[in-house]
């Protein structure tokens, strides 16, 4: 989903201190207070506005701090966590939080930057891969130079297929999400950008 997030928040910890060359900004927006607001229409052609917002930050049991991506859809709130390590990027769910361990156990998504076409991250659940490059207009503009995503997954009763447009220092600017976990998920359908605030 975009790029897309968890939460929990442990209170009293100490940040653990590990020496990384983590992503910029300017590859992958990854900071407290950056949001992005998506037209959303799902497989039965009804339409939304759903709000990304990174809100806080988050503990993980491996030391690690993630930022805790937060979507509103209007009647509900789902959450993401973004874990920015050396070179990639992994994303957990709340369901998976407990299975997180350093270098990414069973993430819903992973990005290694920089993106770059033919380049791939494979493992027995999931194939994460950049196809190709193009222009992107959507609502909130023009982005010239977006990087084709496309997100493979299928482990028990889970089953996703997506393609994503992002933006290196703005983010998903449009996708087709296609998730089913025994039933189509809530987050299925087409996301176009309609406006975003990085400061």
């Amino acid at each position: 989903m975009l790029f897309f997030i968890l939460f929990i928040l442990f209170e009293g910890c100490s940040k653990k201190e590990i020496t990384v060359l983590n992503i910029s900004d300017a590859a992958f927006p990854n900071t407290i207070g950056y949001g992005w607001t998506y037209k959303h229409i799902n497989f039965m052609q009804k339409e939304k506005s759903i709000q990304v917002k990174i809100v806080d930050e988050a503990l993980l049991p491996n030391g690690l701090f993630c930022k805790i991506w937060e979507y509103n859809y209007g009647n509900f709130k789902d959450t993401n966590y973004v874990l920015t390590l050396q070179d990639t990027i992994y994303v957990y769910d709340k369901t998976l939080y407990g299975n997180i361990t350093l270098g990414g156990l069973n993430p819903k998504m992973c990005y290694a930057f920089p993106l770059q076409i033919g380049k791939a991250v494979l493992n027995q659940s999931y194939s994460v891969q950049i196809i190709g490059t193009c222009t992107k207009q959507v609502n909130a503009g023009i982005f010239d130079g977006c990087q084709i995503v496309t997100n493979t997954c299928n482990y028990d009763n889970h089953f996703r297929l997506d393609t994503m447009y992002f933006k290196e220092n703005i983010g998903m600017v449009y996708a087709n999400l296609y998730e089913i976990n025994d039933t189509l998920l809530h987050s299925s359908g087409k996301w176009e950008l309609s406006s975003y605030t990085l400061f």
